[in-house]
This record gives structure tokens, sequence and C-alpha cells, in this order.
């Protein structure tokens, strides 16, 4: 879940936690916090993986959902991308210590190391409200680029809540970074990338706001 940020600077980026001090609490963060168990395990029931397929987890962190996927799919291949060594290091000697094959790469969300239509899906977790808007736009172009046609893009993130009441907190209390989750801006800039049928399909409530579930997919015809 951590994030490159769109800058001069190709290995810029913001930890998962705010501060590489942080890193060593990030686990125990995301399970108390995030309700991590809950979502990441609602999100596998909808990627209906199949024997065979390749998933990419953007953002992977410290690898929980890759090796979740692992364990849930054992006949489908798993590569996590980070741009933060240490996450990835804590990410390996996880799925070491829980039995699984898993490929973990250096690499940004804006500039994903994968060739063209490599992909089946492609999940992120609460890693695209850290980008600015000029690197969310640009990190969707790459999912669609490495996703086959009809793959699907299977994003959570904090998006905006339902009440008028909760909407008016979410705007008085939000970071600036959050302006585009919070004004519902990720479905069309999915759209602008290339991606169709972008829909939300579920939601989980958290301490900071709904966590929403979108789905999007790479056209079977694409000119990308």
């Amino acid at each position: 879940m951590s994030a490159h940020q769109h800058s001069s600077h190709p290995h810029h980026f913001l930890p998962g936690m705010g501060h590489p001090a942080l890193t060593p609490f990030y686990d125990s963060f995301a399970r108390l916090v995030a309700r991590e168990s809950t979502f990441k395990r609602r999100l596998i029931e909808r990627l209906g993986l199949r024997a065979g397929q390749r998933v990419l987890d953007v953002g992977c962190g410290t690898g929980t959902l890759a090796i979740m996927v692992a364990e849930a799919c054992r006949d489908v291949e798993i590569i996590g991308v980070d741009p933060d060594e240490e996450m990835l290091r804590r990410a390996r000697k996880k799925a070491e210590a829980a039995g699984v094959r898993i490929e973990f790469k250096n690499g940004s969300a804006t500039e994903l190391p994968f060739s063209d239509g490599s992909f089946d899906r492609v999940t992120s977790t609460l890693m695209a409200h850290h980008l600015p808007t000029a690197a969310k736009e640009q990190m969707f172009a790459e999912v669609c680029r490495v996703l086959k046609p009809a793959g699907e893009l299977h994003l959570v993130d904090i998006g905006p809540a339902r009440s008028a009441v909760a909407r008016s907190l979410q705007r008085v209390l939000r970071p600036h970074v959050l302006d585009d989750n919070l004004s519902g801006k990720l479905p069309s800039m999915m759209s602008a990338a290339g991606l169709v049928d972008v829909a939300e399909e579920d939601r989980v409530v958290v301490v900071f706001g709904p966590l929403i579930f979108w789905r999007a997919r790479r056209a079977v015809t694409s000119s990308l």
C-alpha cells in the first residue's frame, strides 16, 4: 500500500505509514483500523479466479493480500509490485513463512514493469489515495495497459460517504490528498484511462470512512 509519488525523481514515494520508521507497525495498523481481513476476503471472493490466471497486486505493501490470494487459489500466479524495498522484504518473509510462492518486484504504480496484456486481474487496496491526481491517472492507464482484453481491475480505496452529514464531515476533516477519492472522481479517472464497465460493487465502513470496492475491465477490443 505504499505509493509512488509522481515527481521528477522516479524513486520518490510515500511509505505506507507516511514515514519509514513506522513501517514495523503497518500490519497491526491495517488489521485494527482498516478491517483488513474482512475487506480483503470480500475482494478475493469477487476476483472469480481460475487456474492458470495471472494476478498483479499494485502497491502490495507487506504482501498480505497477495498471500491471501495464493492461499485461496493455489493454481494462480501472483506478482506483487511496490516501490518500498523494506515493505517487499517483509512481504517475502511473510510469504516464505506461509509456504506460498509469490514474486515480489520493486516498481511504481505509474510505470509498471510488465509488458502489455500480461494479467487477468489487477488488484490494488488502500494505495491510490496516496497519489496526486496526475499519478492516479497514470496508474489507471498503466493498469489498463497491462491487463489482458476483458481482464479486470479490482480496486478498494477510501470513497465518499452516502449520507449528507457524513459527506460534510469528510469535507471538513479530509486531507488534500483525498480530494479525488472523496469527490467521487476515481470512476471517471478509470474510464478516461480506457477502462470500461466501471462500477461500485461493495463497501465496508471503517473508522476513517467507507472503503469502496470498484471493478473495471479492459475492453475486449482496445486501441492500447
